[in-house]
């Protein structure tokens, strides 16, 4: 991440300022979350997602399906969107 004065993340209600280049946070983003950039500069982050290690593998293929149904169904209602809009600027 490039290190940005301002930057932070709060996590299930704690704070964390990022004070250094290559520091490394790592959070459960299952937990509430949110980022703050009180600076105007352009900020770059890397997102890697990593499964639990206590998760079994019945339990990821079953939260596999469960983000795959509501991808499928975001992508309907984005679809729906497009087309009204489309409709509308005609």
């Amino acid at each position: 991440m490039k290190i940005i004065d301002h930057y932070s993340i709060g996590v299930n209600g704690q704070w964390q300022m990022w004070n250094k280049e290559r520091e490394l946070i790592i959070f459960d983003d299952s937990y509430i979350h949110e980022a703050k950039n009180e600076n105007k500069k352009m900020r770059t982050v890397l997102i890697l997602s990593l499964w639990n290690p206590r998760l079994n593998s019945e339990e990821i293929i079953a939260l596999q399906n469960t983000f795959n149904k509501r991808k499928q169904e975001t992508l309907k209602l984005q679809n729906k969107l497009k087309n009204k809009i489309a409709i509308l600027t005609q």
